[in-house]
């Protein structure tokens, strides 16, 4: 039995039973199997194949676990390498290993070998300043950027991919722009009646500041504790079949990881209340998404559910974009080249839209 199969019959035995603890983050074998075979057909959709090896250079996290499952399962040979290695070490060991891909999160070196591959970035054009950032540092910059010509969005709306960031979260509430984006279920919350506690001074060491010492619980347990008695059925949308429907759940609660918490009691301010928006389909024995919502006390469910469920829109968008307009037709190598690329891509999709506002589409008679 290898470990992919091993890691399946836990699942089958114990669905329930927690096989991670990161932190806030509990992770259930189910959830585990879940994601690790996720990411093992992402793997297998970029072309890795039995026999293969796919480096990895993480932190202790449940995201390494993950992809170390996902890599038993794809049949391919994990080479881990140490994330705080500099980038000409770990360039070193991605080409002795010969490497096919590697896994890396924002903590390791490796996201910004390129940065230092002189050569590379001579042949690529790419800009002296030009430096590695995570995605939703370069989502906060275009939204700067956006601002400088008088732009403000009326509400961000992102997937778990960034909803999931602390940083991007909290950068959005710093330029006071509101958010609906979806989370996972294991984030940590506490009730909004939750304030911070100032324990007694001894009298030797440094003073106690405020902290929040009440129970934490995650959106799952509060979703569940509420029970299918407190969901109200939603119609946000008409589509292509008749009305787009289900039940959902609104709760205002107090985002409480380890960061928020942090930078709660080091600034003495009380954490931030935000809304807590679950779906919880028919007959799903549990609530099957999660989003967090910075917008006011008085804001309808429908509202919520309507600004939660826009996505579709950027999915279709995204479709649009490649699909029928070529942005993944680009096949060259520099980065005036891409943007040039995605430049025009980009006011071609912005044409098809303003014809799609000034030509309404009319249903044909039933």
């Amino acid at each position: 039995m290898d470990l992919g199969r091993l890691l399946t019959f836990a699942a089958e035995r114990a669905p329930a039973g927690v096989a991670i603890m990161d932190g806030d983050q509990r992770v259930t074998y189910e959830d585990l199997a879940r994601r690790s075979l996720a990411l093992a057909a992402a793997l297998g959709d970029k072309g890795i194949r039995r026999g293969d090896r796919i480096a990895i250079g993480m932190r202790n996290s449940a995201e390494h676990v993950v992809a170390f499952f996902a890599i038993q399962y794809v049949g391919a040979v994990a080479v881990p390498f140490n994330f705080r290695l500099k980038p000409p070490g770990i360039a070193a060991i991605l080409r002795l290993a010969e490497a096919r891909m590697a896994l890396v999160d924002n903590s390791s070196s490796a996201v910004s070998v390129s940065d230092h591959d002189s050569e590379r970035r001579a042949r690529c054009r790419l800009p002296e300043g030009e430096r590695h950032r995570p995605k939703w540092a370069q989502a906060i910059e275009m939204l700067d950027e956006l601002a400088g010509w008088g732009l403000r969005p009326a509400v961000i709306v992102a997937d778990a991919g960034y909803g999931e960031i602390t940083e991007f979260r909290q950068a959005l509430e710093q330029r006071q722009l509101p958010y609906v984006v979806q989370v996972k279920s294991a984030t940590s919350v506490l009730g909004v009646d939750a304030e911070p506690v100032l324990a007694a001074w001894k009298g030797r060491g440094r003073p106690p500041v405020a902290r929040y010492d009440q129970r934490r619980s995650s959106l799952r347990e509060l979703a569940l504790a509420a029970g299918e008695g407190a969901l109200s059925e939603i119609v946000w949308r008409e589509g292509s079949r008749g009305e787009l429907r289900s039940r959902f759940l609104a709760l205002r609660v107090r985002p409480a990881n380890v960061k928020l918490r942090r930078v709660a009691a080091n600034n003495a301010t009380e954490l931030p209340v935000a809304w807590m928006l679950a779906e919880w389909p028919p007959g799903a024995q549990e609530p099957t998404k999660y989003w967090l919502a910075d917008l006011p006390a008085d804001t309808p469910l429908p509202q919520l559910v309507a600004l939660a469920k826009i996505r579709w829109r950027i999915e279709h968008d995204y479709r649009e974009l490649k699909d029928a307009l070529g942005l993944d037709h680009f096949e060259g190598r520099s980065y005036p080249g891409w943007h040039h690329h995605v430049t025009i891509v980009t006011i071609a999709h912005a044409f098809l839209t303003l014809e799609r506002t000034r030509r309404p589409q009319t249903r044909a008679a039933a």
